[in-house]
């Protein structure tokens, strides 16, 4: 309801119109003042309005203090508004109610100017800062955010040249992955139910999913022909050295709880295979991670619609029915339950004809 450059605003609830006036007068140089008669008018009034500091009677009578603190915590927009709590004599047991509940502070009566004058003007500038505090912690967490996507991006774009890819390729495969992700999202499937922040360390780590491919020999990558078996050997190394580079990263960064031990785990798993037969581990099943397994899918689509040093792109259609024919063995079946609705997106991002 005001910033700091201007006069701050203060909702008083359910005082008598002597205390009432008190306040008004107390307070008339330094801030506004509202008055709601009860708790109900009170959450009427918030409804429309954010002010600075709430004032509440102990003593109120339509709605009780703790019901109205309450309801206010419960409001996302109102839940960090300074809650003062006016009453007539000190009682622990009340105090400790409302403090429980959320109240920052009371004022005794009988009212004193001083008083009300210091806690209302403390409690407002503790606000004040908190405030200035969260936007400087906004900002700093976007300005790292989006130095972190940058260097992300570079990396991915890096490790998609050296495979004879385009620096599109990440940027594509996290698109394939948020859409099988959002499908996910929308099945009765507790199994493959994934907490929206967790989906977005999964779509950025996507982008990683080859970063093992830049200890691979230039000479195994860009061969046009098909490898030998000892040059495949080599590139199936790529998962397992791609999860150390990044447990690399994970230790100079100590205790990150970010997209890193997701990215791990896409290295790592994104070529196992659903019946076994995939590497690095040999994993089976719901033994493979859901990030891998989604990620299979995103990666598989996204390398058989690209042009490759030893082959040309497929159509869309083509690399439909390639997937489709290893339902159950490359991939998750119930993944490929998805397959109608991931099928025509894939499509727009790929622009594959």
């Amino acid at each position: 309801m005001s910033d700091d450059k201007q006069t701050p605003a203060i909702l008083v609830v359910d005082c008598d119109a002597t205390d009432l006036r008190m306040f008004q007068e107390i307070l008339k140089h330094s801030c506004k003042v509202y008055a709601a008669p009860s708790g109900e008018r009170a959450m009427t009034f918030l409804g429309n309005h954010t002010p600075d500091l709430i004032l509440i009677d102990a003593e109120m009578l339509e709605m009780s203090e703790y019901d109205l603190i309450k309801r206010i915590k419960e409001e996302p927009r109102l839940s960090s508004i300074p809650l003062l709590f006016l009453t007539a004599q000190k009682r622990h047991e009340k105090e400790e109610r409302v403090f429980q509940r959320g109240a920052t502070d009371y004022i005794l009566k009988p009212i004193s100017k001083n008083t009300v004058l210091a806690r209302v003007n403390l409690n407002v500038e503790l606000e004040n800062y908190r405030r200035r505090l969260d936007t400087l912690i906004s900002e700093e967490t976007g300005r790292l955010s989006r130095t972190q996507d940058s260097m992300l991006d570079m990396l991915a774009n890096t490790s998609s040249r050296r495979s004879g890819g385009t620096a599109g390729r990440p940027d594509r495969t996290a698109a394939y992955t948020r859409v099988i992700l959002e499908g996910l999202a929308n099945r009765d499937n507790r199994a493959y139910s994934i907490p929206p922040v967790h989906r977005e360390y999964m779509i950025r780590a996507s982008k990683l999913r080859d970063i093992g491919k830049m200890h691979v020999a230039d000479g195994i990558l860009l061969k046009p022909g098909k490898l030998t078996g000892e040059e495949f050997a080599e590139i199936k190394k790529h998962a397992a050295l791609g999860a150390t580079m990044i447990d690399g990263a994970a230790k100079s960064l100590g205790d990150d709880p970010s997209f890193l031990p997701a990215a791990r785990e896409i290295a790592m798993t994104h070529h196992e295979w659903w019946n076994g037969s995939g590497y690095p581990g040999g994993l089976a099943g719901d033994a493979i991670p859901i990030s891998g397994r989604v990620t299979a899918l995103s990666d598989m689509y996204e390398s058989l619609t690209s042009n490759r040093p030893y082959r040309d792109a497929m159509t869309h259609g083509e690399a439909v029915s390639v997937i489709y024919g290893e339902t159950g063995t490359h991939f998750d079946p119930k993944m490929m339950e998805l397959l109608d609705y991931i099928f025509p997106k894939f499509a727009e991002i790929s622009g594959a004809p």
